[in-house]
């Protein structure tokens, strides 16, 4: 398998994943991990980008400084008041500047910014998971709205008990649509906040079908997640209002999820009721 030229080797892991999820992925070839993801990111939904230290200048600097992986949302508009708007400002910005506004965080994200990353690739490190998700065939191709959302319902549940069995939060989700003639349709989005509860991911995944769907027959659904973190870390990223409201949100997800456990799933039932017939 190593034996085979980068390339072919992401043809055929492309392939894999269509053949056994039905799902597109783009993949970034790349001498870092850092390069990697970031060439990942520039031929979605289905692309394969090589991305070189001596092609960084060309295809990484003009990118703007929100693209960037380690740029949060939430601190792009102070890059932007120190007139550093794109990824090539801040590889070559001043390290005084850098450390006294962002500390040695700054300073790593330069080095990044310069092609430079010597994290070690880690495929069993527990924080590496990189989505999770889960698809549908429906038992006939449809246009009912209502079996459709309620098919949609069922995914984002699924969907949050994998989330919390591995006590991850997701910072994006994308909705996968397959119509009755085999085309392809993604969308995704990133959040300003992470998520995991089944109902805010069936909000999300309703807001992308209305961007996504043409109104034609429907085959199969699919909601991934991605970009995740650990629960620990995901409340650090929300503001002081927010994280009280989901500490009080999540006792109450805890009370709930305790309640199906013991007395099943059935419980407890909110949300679109199934029908079966169009």
């Amino acid at each position: 398998m190593y034996k085979k030229d980068p390339i072919q080797l992401a043809r055929s892991m492309q392939e894999d994943v269509f053949t056994q999820l039905k799902l597109p992925c783009s993949i970034g070839i790349a001498p870092n991990k850092f390069l990697a993801k970031m060439a990942s990111d520039m031929k979605k939904p289905n692309g394969i980008t090589v991305l070189r230290k001596r092609d960084i200048a060309e295809k990484l600097w003009p990118l703007p400084i929100n693209e960037m992986h380690g740029i949060g949302r939430r601190t792009v508009d102070k890059w932007r008041n120190l007139h550093i708007s794109t990824i090539g400002d801040l590889a070559n910005a001043e390290n005084e500047l850098l450390l006294k506004k962002f500390g040695e965080r700054g300073l790593e994200l330069k080095k990044r910014a310069n092609g430079e990353d010597d994290r070690p690739v880690n495929p069993h490190a527990y924080s590496e998971y990189k989505s999770i998700g889960h698809s549908t065939t429906l038992r006939a191709d449809t246009r009912n709205k209502q079996i459709i959302m309620s098919t949609l319902q069922e995914l984002a549940n699924r969907v949050h008990k994998r989330l919390r069995k591995k006590d991850v939060f997701a910072r994006g989700v994308q909705l996968t649509i397959r119509y009755f003639d085999w085309k392809l349709v993604t969308k995704s989005r990133k959040l300003e906040s992470p998520i995991q509860e089944q109902e805010d991911l069936f909000l999300e995944a309703i807001t992308l079908l209305e961007k996504g769907w043409s109104g034609e027959s429907v085959r199969l659904l699919g909601i991934s997640t991605y970009d995740l973190i650990e629960k620990k870390y995901a409340y650090k990223q929300l503001d002081l209002f927010t994280y009280k409201e989901e500490i009080k949100k999540d006792d109450i997800n805890e009370m709930v999820q305790q309640l199906k456990e013991r007395f099943g799933e059935d419980i407890i039932q909110k949300g679109w009721k199934k029908e079966e017939t169009e």
